[in-house]
C-alpha cells in the first residue's frame, strides 16, 4: 500500500506526509481521506504534522497508546526496540509506530514503509482498538 500512497502523494506534490500515509494504511482508507483528517487536526500542506496533533487524531480514530519507549531483554540488559525488532512484539493487529520525526504503519507484523529494517528506535506504539 505504501507504493500506492506515495503515488497519490506525488500526484499533488505533497511531502513530509508520513502521518497521512501511516494513517491511511492503518485505517485502510484512501490517501485523500487521511489527508483531510490530518488537515482537520492542524496539518498544513507540505509540512510535518506535530506529534500532539497527531496524537489527538489517533485518539479520535480509536487508537490507544500501548507502549512508550518499549524495551526488551537481551542477555542481562534492557534495550529499546527498533524497527528491525518491533514486529516480533506485535505480530497481529493494526498499529502506528512513532520514531524520531517519523510515523509508520505496522500491520500484522509487517512494516509497509521506506524505513522498514532500519535501526531507528521506537518511541511510541499506538494500536487500533476494534
Amino acid at each position: 500500500m505504501y507504493v500506492e500512497l506515495t503515488k497519490d502523494s506525488e500526484a499533488i506534490n505533497e511531502n513530509a506526509d508520513c502521518a497521512v500515509k501511516a494513517l491511511a494504511n492503518a485505517l485502510m482508507i484512501d490517501y485523500d481521506h487521511a489527508h483531510s483528517l490530518c488537515e482537520h487536526y492542524g496539518r498544513e500542506f507540505g509540512r510535518r504534522m506535530c506529534f500532539g496533533s497527531f496524537q489527538s487524531l489517533l485518539e479520535s480514530q480509536n487508537f490507544e497508546r500501548v507502549a512508550k519507549n518499549p524495551v526488551r531483554t537481551v542477555g542481562k540488559r534492557e534495550v529499546r526496540y527498533t524497527l528491525r525488532t518491533i514486529a516480533s512484539k506485535y505480530p497481529k493487529g493494526r498499529f502506528i509506530i512513532f520514531v524520531s520525526g517519523h510515523f509508520l504503519p505496522l500491520i500484522d507484523g509487517i512494516i509497509d514503509d521506506w524505513s522498514d529494517g532500519t535501526a531507528k528506535r521506537v518511541k511510541e506504539v499506538w494500536k487500533l482498538i476494534d
